[in-house]
């Protein structure tokens, strides 16, 4: 799918989010020091004992870092980082059993009973959340203010270089793979055409002397 005009909304924009998530092909992936340092400077950073890098899809919040969780993954339904996404910039609720939209969460009335979210969208260049940097604790904070929602958003942009390069490099090696591929390819062409003319050449070397013959016996009747 060709990424949005600018100025031009989506049709879809949870389809055309969810193929911006897919063109990454980060989910289901091992971990990587870099995603699972990002969570480690962010739990250290705002002093709390889970820090997430994470991605919503269709069903589901899937970490690709956790520290001091884990869970791999729930369902969207009582992901926080769902209401991150569908905004437009870093969400913070200092107490979340005080929230309307989060008292009834499973994960915050029982559970380990989580008080407190902060997280920031991970924005792809072509405008669309796909994930997000969170930071949880379980009991009620101040609010961040702008100034330290602004640092978790500098460690999202960071994720999504990241992400990007990966990506980059990931098409690079398929298009050198599909390279390698063309030019084997090509070589068993060149050794199939070479085998033609080798057989070629031995049929036509073997129709010259029989013609040769054959004008010699009639050289020799005549």
């Amino acid at each position: 799918m060709p990424a949005p005009t600018a100025g031009v909304p989506d049709p879809d924009p949870e389809a055309a989010r969810l193929d911006a998530l897919g063109r990454l092909r980060i989910l289901d992936t091992p971990p990587e020091e870099a995603f699972d340092r990002v969570a480690r400077i962010a739990a250290r950073l705002f002093g709390v004992p889970i820090a997430l890098v994470s991605f919503i899809d269709a069903r589901r919040q899937w970490c690709k870092a956790r520290h001091g969780l884990e869970a791999h993954s729930f369902p969207r339904e009582l992901a926080f980082c769902t209401h991150t996404v569908l905004g437009q910039g870093p969400l913070a609720v200092p107490d979340l059993a005080a929230d309307p939209r989060f008292a009834g969460n499973p994960l915050v009335a029982a559970g380990p009973r989580l008080r407190f979210y902060a997280g920031a969208p991970l924005r792809t260049a072509t405008g669309h959340n796909v994930g997000t940097v969170s930071v949880i604790d379980t009991r009620p904070r101040p609010d961040l203010g702008p100034e330290r929602l602004g640092m978790l958003t500098d460690l999202a942009d960071l994720v999504v270089e990241r992400l990007e390069a990966r990506a980059a490099a990931e098409a690079l090696r398929e298009e050198a793979q599909l390279h390698r591929q063309a030019g084997e390819e090509l070589a068993r062409a060149l050794a199939r055409r070479d085998e033609l003319l080798r057989e070629l050449r031995h049929r036509v070397g073997n129709t010259l002397q029989a013609a040769a013959a054959i004008a010699q016996v009639q050289a020799a009747q005549a």
